[in-house]
């Protein structure tokens, strides 16, 4: 699993392009922008969302993500996508949990991690 590598070098290429803020904008809204900043905006996120796409290689990753029209949309796609855990991860963890000494000292976390709210 590279996503860790993979975001890294895409974040940093983004940034060191000036495109970083249409994947993670930070304040204004894209609906109160003036004509001109929106066409700005629109030409950052096309460059974006197109070296996303470019970054991803092959077409089997490309099927899943085509549809979408922003490079934050990309963004978040893949970063909920590769950084969940899945249902073997949080069974591990709870039984690691257990098996420590006194583990109803840690029921608090064995709860959050089984409602996912880690």
């Amino acid at each position: 699993d590279n996503y860790e590598n993979w975001s890294c070098l895409v974040r940093n290429y983004l940034l060191g392009h000036d495109l970083w803020d249409v994947v993670a904008p930070s304040v204004s809204e894209i609906g109160a922008q003036s004509r001109l900043e929106a066409e700005r905006w629109n030409m950052k996120n096309a460059k974006a969302l197109h070296i996303i796409q470019l970054a991803c290689g092959g077409s089997e990753t490309l099927t899943h993500i085509r549809d979408f029209h922003t490079a934050k949309e990309v963004w978040d796609y893949f970063l909920a996508k590769y950084t969940k855990l899945n249902d073997s991860d949080i069974e591990q963890a709870c039984s690691s949990v257990e098996s420590l000494p006194n583990p109803t000292k840690f029921e608090g976390l064995i709860s959050a991690i089984e409602r996912r709210g880690y």
